[in-house]
């Protein structure tokens, strides 16, 4: 699978010939934070095989994302629109999405394109669309829930516990800056914006979305998932959960790639049913 760099946190996989009517002719996926390319493409991989005309856009998260201002945030997220915008999601072509949420990261990136949308007014195609939230949202970060997503890729322990240091010093200075600035926490935004009826232009209450999660995941407590959920039937949000046991944060799928699969498929035959 060659991907084509559009960004350092952009890719597209411009699959050929158009899609059948029961396929997404784009699945845009929203990787975790600091997620690798090889890790992610696996995702990639499988999605080319159940909808192999699909155009695949990827979002990477980089860790550098939750201190940087608002406006370089939305400027590094414009490429996706204009993506989306020549996939035809943006005119009455027919085009349909599955959007592929990983974790608090590619959350907070899917909030800023729900953010950048809603700024610029954009109209937006009737599509087939259905969202899948896997291994999120989380809760309000405290420092130790911080530290424990920051360093999870991190095998040495020595390496690991020096990193502490830097990052706390970090995690204080954007608390005292959401402070005086009255920017509210990055989860905490994401939890309210994910349950909005008109996340993207193309979502609505019928919209199916898809949780994705586990008992066992240190990282998002199942809690916290479940929380959300219910807040999402509150307002009468179109919501499907999967809870697996014993898998980790963001690995439900290598932990039962059959199961993982079947659940995706099974949302998007729902997609038909909800249009």
């Amino acid at each position: 699978m060659e991907l084509v760099k559009v960004t350092p946190n952009v890719y597209l996989y411009p699959a050929e010939g158009d899609s059948p009517p029961q396929s997404p002719s784009v699945v845009l996926i929203f990787g975790w934070m600091d997620a690798q390319i090889p890790h992610l493409r696996k995702f990639m991989e499988q999605y080319s095989v159940l909808f192999p005309n699909a155009r695949q856009i990827l979002v990477r998260c980089q860790a550098n994302v939750f201190w940087t201002r608002e406006a370089v945030k939305m400027k590094d997220m414009e490429p996706v629109v204009a993506l989306l915008r020549k996939e035809g999601l943006f005119e009455q072509s027919g085009a349909s999405i599955l959007i592929h949420v990983f974790s608090n990261g590619g959350a907070h990136r899917l909030t800023l394109l729900s953010k950048l949308l809603a700024r610029e007014q954009q109209m937006a195609s009737k599509a087939a669309v259905g969202v899948i939230y896997d291994s999120l949202p989380g809760t309000k970060e405290s420092l130790s829930s911080s530290l424990t997503a920051f360093t999870a890729g991190i095998r040495s322990p020595f390496v690991k516990y020096a990193m502490y240091i830097p990052l706390t010093l970090i995690w204080v200075l954007v608390r005292i800056t959401q402070i005086v600035t009255r920017t509210p926490d990055t989860i905490e935004e994401s939890r309210v914006v994910l349950n909005s009826r008109s996340l993207l232009p193309w979502i609505t209450s019928s919209t199916p979305r898809l949780y994705i999660y586990s008992s066992s995941d240190k990282i998002t407590p199942y809690a916290a998932v479940e929380a959300h959920v219910n807040e999402a039937k509150l307002v009468g949000l179109n919501v499907i959960t999967d809870k697996f046991e014993g898998s980790s944060h963001v690995g439900h799928m290598r932990k039962d790639p059959g199961r993982y699969w079947e659940a995706v498929k099974h949302l998007w035959d729902k997609t038909a049913t909800y249009q």
